[in-house]
């Protein structure tokens, strides 16, 4: 319980009194309400954890806006805790009046950063950020996968507002007619109604490969090792050196239709116009 620990004490030094804790508001268990009201007040410097402290202050003192939450603790000092705490990980803007600005994408990194797995926090708070990181009020949405092999390295992202799961090739399982074909040794399920696409990371353009079908399709009646495709470009480049994290799992819905056969279909005046019919 050294979360739970270290944000009352966080509380203790942002609240100047010991404010009576309101279990309706704060998801905190109840015979901790009573050891926070003995608190002495505290110095943020005594904090083993950090991460958690920050969340306990804006927990406290954020005030939420349509696209953005501004940080107001009245104290430099708590001011000057969150940024060097956070300034690293999401990107904040001062006022004059020493306010903290936090807006757009940056608000999803707060959730994955002070709040994802937090077990002690402000619940309208948490429901905010989980909205600006998963835009639903509902189960954090999830898909689950499976290692087969103890080298494999599960489907990650960097930040939360990333769009795709970075994937890591580990071994490499034949060629054939100039196409290399590696083995992730990842299976994926993806809930019902979403399927991935897989494509490249930015940095394969680096690598003198490209992905020899352009983009993935993983189905979600997929079950076996995630196999990548790549066709070496420039032969002066040196091969890949394994493990190497070159692809990447972006989520996609699905749309359910059925074709139908028909006579005629509506005319437009563009008509069977392609290859640049349009314009340039």
């Amino acid at each position: 319980m050294s979360d739970l620990s270290d944000y009352l004490l966080t509380l203790s030094c942002i609240w100047d009194t010991c404010e009576s804790i309101n279990t309706d508001e704060y998801q905190i268990p109840d015979d901790y309400v009573e050891i926070f009201n003995s608190l002495k007040k505290n110095r943020l410097d005594t904090i083993s954890n950090k991460l958690v402290a920050c969340r306990a202050i804006f927990d406290t003192c954020a005030e939420v806006y349509n696209n953005y939450v501004v940080l107001n603790t009245k104290k430099p000092d708590i001011n000057n805790y969150v940024k060097d705490v956070i300034s690293d990980h999401i990107y904040m803007t001062e006022n004059s009046d020493s306010t903290l600005v936090v807006s757009g994408v940056n608000l999803c990194e707060i959730f994955n950063l002070l709040y994802k797995s937090g077990n002690v926090y402000n619940k309208k708070m948490f429901a905010f950020f989980k909205l600006c990181a998963y835009n639903t009020e509902c189960d954090i949405p999830t898909f689950r996968f499976k290692l087969t092999d103890k080298a494999a390295i599960p489907p990650k992202k960097n930040k939360q507002s990333d769009s795709g799961f970075d994937l890591v090739l580990i071994k490499k399982i034949k060629d054939n007619n100039g196409v290399e074909f590696y083995d992730t040794c990842v299976q994926v399920a993806p809930p019902l109604g979403y399927y991935f696409d897989l494509v490249g990371r930015s940095s394969i353009s680096k690598s003198g490969y490209m992905l020899a079908n352009n983009i993935g399709i993983i189905d979600q009646s997929y079950r076996g090792n995630i196999i990548v495709a790549l066709v070496k470009l420039n032969k002066d480049m040196p091969d890949l050196e394994l493990p190497c994290r070159l692809v990447q799992l972006i989520p996609r819905k699905v749309e359910y239709m059925d074709p139908e056969q028909v006579d005629d279909l509506d005319e437009t005046s563009r008509g069977d116009g392609g290859f640049g019919s349009s314009g340039r």
